[in-house]
């Protein structure tokens, strides 16, 4: 890093002499703005490790709420499957209520036929 910084410093020179052909104007280097490009690089470097320690965070969060709804998920696929054989047991029984009050009917209904039969003796 320092080494970057040193040649950035110097190769500021050129660049320097070419704003003068170009502008006609003279830029100089100074030590003074030497140290302000090395403190500009330091606040730099400082925001960019933040901004990647707060997304290595989030992350970290991300990962966790996943494993949890993961753990809850398989949960619920459990209950889901006794929640199942007992829809399917209930099934069974309706379908043998269905039967019996079909049955019911149907004799309900020949009774009723015999009944008015007699009633209109």
């Amino acid at each position: 890093v320092a080494a970057n910084m040193a040649e950035v410093h110097l190769s500021i020179e050129t660049a320097n002499k070419r704003y003068l052909e170009v502008e006609r104007r003279h830029n100089y280097c100074t030590p003074k703005s030497f140290l302000e490009l090395i403190s500009f690089y330091i606040k730099m470097l400082s925001e960019k490790q933040n901004s990647v320690s707060a997304n290595c965070e989030r992350l970290e969060r991300g990962l966790a709420i996943m494993e949890q709804v993961q753990s809850k998920v398989e949960g619920l696929k459990e209950d889901l499957k006794i929640t199942m054989v007992q829809v399917d047991e209930k099934k069974a029984a309706t379908a043998v209520l269905i039967e019996q009050v079909t049955k019911a009917s149907a004799i309900a209904a020949e009774e009723k036929a015999a009944a008015d039969i007699e009633v209109e003796k």
